[in-house]
């Protein structure tokens, strides 16, 4: 999506219930905060690639029960 964000705070998606697919590859994202993606319910894919992420805080995804497709490749995931 290349609209530089640099970090994802916690709840900032939490009234998107029925989105189903989130693109946020190709920014310059290197953190993710605890309950960053609280609320959406729905979401099946997650593209996360090419951004800045080092770390994945445990428990980011808990919440995601319908996710089925985590897109992480081009981050320098320690």
């Amino acid at each position: 999506m290349e609209n530089n964000i640099q970090m994802i705070q916690a709840d900032t998606f939490r009234h998107l219930h029925h989105l189903e697919v989130l693109q946020l590859g190709r920014n310059s994202i290197r953190q993710i905060e605890v309950g960053a993606f609280n609320g959406l319910a729905s979401l099946n894919t997650l593209e996360l690639f090419d951004n800045w992420l080092t770390v994945i805080p445990s428990g980011a995804f808990e919440y995601l029960s319908k996710l089925r497709e985590l897109w992480l490749r081009n981050n320098p995931i320690e």
